[in-house]
């Protein structure tokens, strides 16, 4: 009913948001930001004010060209307008998510969250979630890209007095993002100068290529700080110590990644992961991993999201530090698009791109595919036998879905059968810029914040957590209400509906039942009102989800004997909308 209320009668009529601390990724003018979505709200609400309306505080920003990372039917990622920004009174426990490749999310329990069924996307609540369903995570975060900052923007105060000034329109290459790089795995920043540390002689070059680029001194120490014997690079500029320790964070439990490296061209973020692996990285050729550890979480987190950018997935943990670990089947874009500097890691890295190692993944499959790949094996004359275990298990990774993608194409021209709408489906499911991830924990927890927020998003109506889990907005036909100055005359008569819809036993305001004049006495009414009872919908279905390709809702009965009662419902209260029925399946549209 949540559902029927929320997405078709405009009213939010159920608690649909996000934990305050839950950070996204938002795009404005081109340059990508990470934000709290309590703190982006709030804000957002402050410059430009809200409405009110049934304990919900709603900002309209359909003008304000602010755009999120979203997923559409063909599970492509592509930016998508934010439409509005809302926040309600947090619930007392909130849901928390974990999936297998360790990424998080904490949401109010009755949130839309995405998974895959019958080969469509569709959204379902966070109660109805359980253990081993998967969710997107993204996989490739595309971008238009910036080739330069302005550091005065960024150093204001320290800009003017630079005894070594750096160029004010700085660029963004390769040779800039080794530095920053450099500075996240191995650099100290002090008041005057930035020390970056290592023994790689490969390393320390890049390093010293950086200071003669930008006509910056600098000094050489040997240290003895750790175990063995290390070597120092000081570059001597208090200016650019003050624009690494503001854009990237100073001691190791508080470095991230610079926020503009998320929209910085590709020969940037290049050069800051290539420097980054090569100070903080490793690889085991016997376990098939690139490796990477940080005392920062906010740091893996985004160095996970800038491998986004080569399509490159990578699984998160926690130990004594936050890992992040690159498995070997994106070796070779790795090498391609990133690479080592040190010699030692080159020749490791070309070791695990030549070793046979297992392609088994248990991380990167595909699910919801229901019977598709018995359905063409019975229409090919192809053994059924052969499919009949992934399907089985809903589970099939990247390498034997191409391998079927080819067997049956050839098959398919063989026997000149058309399978053209079957492989199209097949193809969409490979060429997915989403991994659908496990969901391995479920637990409830504290908000963090009295209030809980969300997002009202164009087009599929889905935006992407920090985290990388792609997640499905609830306030799309009340916000657009707003929007067009017409949320007072929607909502006049619906508070009245949703306490009808939630059987509340206390109103805000009376309701009148008129009868008719046979029934006109003491004792009929009487009668009347001991028989008027609350139906639930959610008393009489299996599961509930909403269809973004075909844009309805979809019901699973308990029995085929509540599909008038369904009918009278939709047929009473969502006017205009269309019901169909297949079995126990009810589709609304």
């Amino acid at each position: 009913i949540g559902i029927i209320a929320a997405q078709s009668i405009s009213e939010p009529a159920t608690q649909m948001s996000l934990d305050a601390k839950e950070k996204i990724i938002v795009k404005h003018k081109d340059a990508i930001s990470i934000q709290e979505i309590g703190e982006f709200t709030d804000e957002t609400m402050r410059r430009l004010g809200h409405v009110s309306e049934e304990g919900w505080d709603v900002t309209d920003l359909s003008d304000m060209e602010i755009y999120v990372p979203s997923i559409n039917q063909n599970e492509k990622i592509e930016w998508k307008k934010i439409l509005a920004c809302s926040r309600h009174e947090s619930p007392e426990k909130l849901l928390k998510i974990k999936t297998l490749s360790g990424r998080k999310i904490v949401a109010t329990d009755s949130h839309s969250f995405v998974v895959r069924k019958s080969n469509k996307i569709v959204a379902v609540s966070g109660k109805s979630l359980i253990k081993g369903e998967r969710m997107p995570s993204i996989k490739l975060l595309p971008e238009n890209c910036i080739n330069s900052i302005n550091l005065r923007t960024i150093a204001k105060a320290e800009f003017p007095r630079a005894r070594k000034p750096l160029p004010a329109e700085f660029p963004l290459n390769e040779t800039t993002g080794w530095i920053f790089g450099a500075y996240l795995s191995e650099g100290n920043c002090v008041p005057n100068y930035v020390s970056i540390s290592s023994t790689d002689e490969n390393f320390l070059k890049n390093t010293r290529q950086f200071a003669s680029e930008f006509n910056l001194t600098y000094n050489e120490y040997d240290n003895l700080r750790g175990f063995a014997r290390g070597h120092d690079i000081h570059i001597n500029s208090a200016l650019l110590s003050a624009i690494l320790a503001k854009t990237c964070g100073k001691g190791s439990r508080n470095k991230k990644i610079p926020v503009f490296a998320y929209s910085a061209n590709e020969k940037f973020v290049k050069g800051l992961l290539q420097a980054y692996f090569d100070g903080d990285g490793n690889i085991s050729v016997e376990r098939g991993v690139i490796r990477a550890s940080s005392n920062s979480k906010e740091l893996i987190d985004g160095i996970a999201l800038l491998l986004a950018r080569f399509n490159i997935f990578s699984y998160k943990g926690k130990g004594k530090q936050f890992t992040l670990a690159i498995p070997a089947k994106h070796a070779r874009i790795f090498r391609e698009k990133i690479g080592f500097a040190s010699i030692k890691k080159r020749n490791k890295l070309d070791e695990l791109c030549g070793a046979k190692l297992p392609m088994q993944d248990f991380i990167e499959l595909t699910s919801g595919f229901d019977d598709l790949f018995i359905n063409i094996a019975r229409k090919l004359g192809y053994p059924t036998r052969y499919v009949n275990s992934f399907t089985r298990r809903q589970k099939i990774g990247k390498e034997a879905l191409l391998k079927y993608i080819v067997l049956f194409d050839n098959i398919a021209k063989e026997k000149s059968i058309d399978i053209s709408e079957e492989l199209q489906i097949m193809k969409t499911m490979h060429a997915s810029d989403v991994v659908w991830d496990e969901i391995v924990e479920l637990e409830y927890v504290e908000p963090t914040s009295n209030y809980v927020y969300d997002l009202t998003v164009e087009g599929t109506e889905t935006f992407t957590t920090f985290e990388g889990i792609v997640t499905h907005n609830t306030m799309r036909s009340y916000t657009l209400a707003s929007q067009s100055d017409r949320l007072s005359k929607v909502t006049q008569g619906l508070p009245r509906l949703i306490e009808i819809f939630d059987a509340r036993k206390t109103f805000e305001k009376n309701m009148i039942i008129y009868l008719k004049e046979q029934y006109n006495s003491k004792e009929k009414a009487k009668e009347i009102a001991t028989k008027i009872k609350a139906m639930h919908v959610s008393d009489v279905i299996k599961y509930h989800s909403i269809d973004l390709i075909e844009m309805r809702i979809e019901l699973d009965l308990e029995s085929e004997n509540y599909r008038e009662s369904i009918k009278k419902i939709v047929d009473k209260y969502l006017k205009g909308c269309e019901i169909s029925f297949r079995g126990t399946k009810v589709y609304v549209k």
